[in-house]
Formats: C-alpha cells, structure tokens, sequence
C-alpha cells in the first residue's frame, strides 16, 4: 500500500489543498497541551494525597489493610501509566499535531501510545469501581443488598473485561491496531462500535453505583430536609451522564477522522481528569477517620487522638441522643466508626446475612465521655423514642454523594 508524500516525507494523510506543511514546526493545538500539564499536575497531586492518607489511614491508624486497599494501590499505579503515555505523546507532538505534519512512523507510534492508554485506563477503572464495590459490600448484611453489589461488581467487570479484549485484538496481526503500513492487508473488526460501547457501559456502571443506595432513603429516619438534602446530592451524580455524554460527543467524529492524532487530543485530556477522579473518589472512605485521628479539629473535635484511644478502651459510650446537648453534632460519627472497628466489633452483625438493625442515634459525643461516662441522661426519652434504623445506610448515603460532588467538579474544570 501506498502513502502520501509531502516533501519527499512519507505521511499517513494528505493535507488538504492549498496547506504548507512544516514538520520542523507543525501547527499544535498548544492550548489543549497546556491544559495536560496543568490539570495532570493539580489532579495528580491530589490523587496521591488522598491514595496516602488511605493507606496511612489502614495501616498505622486502623491497622486493617484489606483486599481493596490493594486494588486502588494498583488502580493508581496503571493510572500513572496511562497517563504517562498520553503525556509522552504531548510532549513529543504525536497528540494534538496533524497527521499530514509528522512521518508516518511518528503516527505509528501515536496510535500506538493512544491504546496503550486504552488498555491501561480500563483496568484502572475497573480496579477503582471495584474498590467501591468492596466498600459497599461492608456496609449492610441484607441479602438482597449484597447481591445488588455482587451484580454490580459483575457488570462493571465483565462489560470492560470484553472490552479490553475487543480493543487488543481488534485486529489480525493485533499490530494492525495502530500500524497503519499494515492496515491494507489486515482484517479488522469494525472499532468504533466498540469504544463507544465503552462510553455507554462507563455511563451505565457509573449510574448503578449512585443509584444503589437510593431505594433506602425513603426508609432513613430522618427529617424530609435531610433527604431532600441528599436528594440533591444525588442529583450531582447526574452530572457523569453529562461527562459519557460529552465524552461521546468528542468520541464520534473523532473515530470517522483520518486526522486522529489532531482530533482525539481533546478526548485524551478526559483520560487524565478522570483517571485521577478514579483515584480520589476510592479513598474517599477513610478520609474522616484519618482527618479525626490526625487533624481533628477541622472536623470540630476538641479530643485529641490520644483521648480517641483512650475512650475505644472503654466500656461505655456516651450516645448522643435526639434530645441530647453535651456537644457538636457530627453527623455519621459513630457510623464510620462501626464501618473501620474503631470502637465496635462487625463479628456481633448477623453471619446469615440476615437484616440487622442497630440503635444508633446520629453519632457519639466525645464530650458526654468525659463528662458523663453513662451518657445524656437527661435526654433518654429522646434514647426511648428514636425509632430504630439500619447504622449503614446513612454511611452509604454519605460517601456516595461525595463521590457525586467530586464528579461534578471534574465537569466544572475540563476546557
């Protein structure tokens, strides 16, 4: 087969009419490099911060490294990976440069360095979406949860699972994939079926996973402003199916274009966004833990880590009641407790996985502690008349919609 050449130079597309190459000096897309760096450099920092207080918060506080801290551990290192490649494709001008202004090989390698990409963004996302999923599961016995959570690991798995191997062997020699010398006689399915298949499946597990918790909030004990709250903060969760959208949008025309180099050089800056998302949405859960035993006056607790430990020796608690007014209140302090063994053991939960439902009264005050070892004894009418809810969900609530937000954020700073 054979291919253009512009100025005795081989090149994969001809230019159009009437445009004067330069391959000392092609025309860039410089605003879109730019924009890698910067966001690549702010996101990352960010993500490694919030990977290591995960891991601080597991293996010297809580001293409970379990199997998802090993995921996002790994999810982290293929998000590095990933994005290593599109940031050597920037930089060497193999992203975000036209094809008819660089060599055919320089193209052969930008094709290349844009699956290597693909086939190590999807692992980390299903890594990061798994870690999730683990979280989930330890947050409620109920059968029937848990087997929400099973079907949702299931789908967000399989369904890149086989598109990781639809992307790999799309073609036949695999290095047809992105050699465009031996396109003419390969035989190749047709790809661009199969990345937007990837958009809709990340749109559709996505989804799964705010929406997994919601069925139960109608049954939280809780003020109808609360969960109009938490309605609302679900409702930022919508905002992913905006980014699919959007992604998809810059995924359609750029799978028809010759010209790929220049036109998937927006598309690959979404890579970068939302690899470090991943990252940070999946140490989410120990976040407060970790700020409560290391700064934990910008949760607005005076007791000191040194206290923590002490009253987790003790065997009363002071709950905070309804009713009660022996310090802040603080919502789901007790309940990240229960979900990281701080203070109470999972084993007294039912091993059946039959429904369990515990009396926990929004939090526990560290003050009623100190100060009254028996709790607010002036509030046990509110003790007599709180009607019991499940602990867990009101965790779920809360570390899902955080997840929400920060979604929405990354929309707000993509060009």
């Amino acid at each position: 087969m054979s291919f253009p050449v512009v100025n005795g130079v081989e090149v994969a597309v001809a230019p159009p009419l009437g445009y004067r190459v330069d391959f000392e000096n092609p025309e860039t897309d410089g605003s879109m490099v730019r924009n890698a760096y910067w966001i690549f450099g702010l996101e990352f920092a960010i993500a490694t911060a919030f990977l290591g207080q995960r891991m601080y918060t597991n293996a010297v506080i809580l001293r409970k490294f379990l199997i998802d801290d090993y995921l996002i551990l790994f999810a982290w290192i293929l998000s590095i990976a990933a994005q290593s490649c599109l940031l050597n494709a920037y930089s060497r001008k193999l992203l975000g440069v036209h094809a008819w202004e660089m060599p055919i090989d320089s193209n052969t390698e930008s094709a290349l360095l844009v699956m290597c990409t693909t086939l190590t963004y999807i692992p980390t996302t299903i890594l990061s979406k798994l870690t999730l999923c683990f979280f989930y599961y330890r947050l409620s016995p109920s059968l029937w949860y848990q087997y929400s959570v099973y079907f949702t690991g299931f789908v967000c798995t399989s369904s890149l699972v086989g598109i990781w191997f639809s992307v790999l062997f799309a073609c036949k020699p695999i290095a047809a994939g992105w050699d465009v010398r031996l396109s003419a006689d390969a035989t190749c399915i047709n790809r661009p079926p199969i990345y937007i298949t990837q958009a809709a499946f990340g749109c559709v597990t996505d989804l799964m996973l705010l929406l997994l918790p919601i069925p139960t909030v109608i049954g939280l004990q809780m003020s109808t402003r609360q969960k109009l709250g938490l309605v609302g903060l679900f409702a930022i969760g919508s905002i992913t199916l905006i980014t699919s959208i959007v992604r998809l949008v810059l995924l359609l025309p750029s799978l028809s274009n010759p010209d790929q180099s220049w036109s998937l050089a927006e598309g690959c800056l979404w890579v970068i966004i939302e690899a470090n998302l991943l990252i940070m949405c999946g140490s989410l859960p120990t976040l407060r833990v970790f700020l409560k035993n290391v700064a934990p006056r910008v949760l607005g607790d005076k007791s000191t880590r040194k206290g923590s430990e002490e009253q987790s020796g003790s065997a009363n608690f002071g709950l905070r009641t309804f009713g009660g007014s022996n310090g802040p209140r603080r919502k789901f302090d007790t309940l990240v407790e229960l979900e990281h063994d701080t203070h109470f053991n999972r084993a007294s939960l039912r091993p059946d996985g039959g429904k369990t439902d515990v009396n926990i009264y929004s939090g526990r005050s560290d003050d009623s502690i100190e100060n009254n070892p028996t709790g607010d004894n002036e509030s046990e009418d509110g003790i007599l008349q709180t009607p019991r809810s499940q602990f867990d969900w009101a965790l779920i609530l809360s570390e899902t919609a955080a997840w929400s937000y920060l979604v929405g954020w990354s929309t707000l700073i993509a060009p």
